[in-house]
């Protein structure tokens, strides 16, 4: 697994830029049906991107459908820290692609 660097010009300056992953996962979503991913061995980090808005949780997620104060699920995140063995849910109110690409 690559680690998640953010790459350096030939002076030494960021460049914002990181590595293609050579781990990555896609979910093809229906609407409002969640699916899981658990997190691969070695992984450290998940850069995440979709098609459309998506929610991702802890073990499940659900469309959000009323007022919630804590445990509601995070809407388009994109990089989190993760470790190898979670399971993440992820679920989009309207048919979405989510690629995961994950990073040591």
């Amino acid at each position: 697994m690559i680690p998640l660097r953010i790459s350096t010009d030939r002076h030494g300056n960021n460049t914002n830029g990181i590595p293609l992953s050579d781990t990555r996962a896609v979910r093809v979503l229906s609407a409002g049906a969640g699916e899981t991913i658990t997190v691969p061995a070695d992984a450290s980090y998940a850069l995440f991107s979709g098609t459309d808005n998506f929610y991702v949780d802890e073990t499940s997620a659900a469309v959000p459908s009323s007022d919630a104060d804590t445990g509601a699920p995070e809407l388009n995140p994109v990089l989190r820290k993760v470790s190898a063995g979670d399971v993440l849910g992820i679920v989009a109110p309207a048919a979405a692609t989510v690629i995961i690409s994950f990073y040591s």
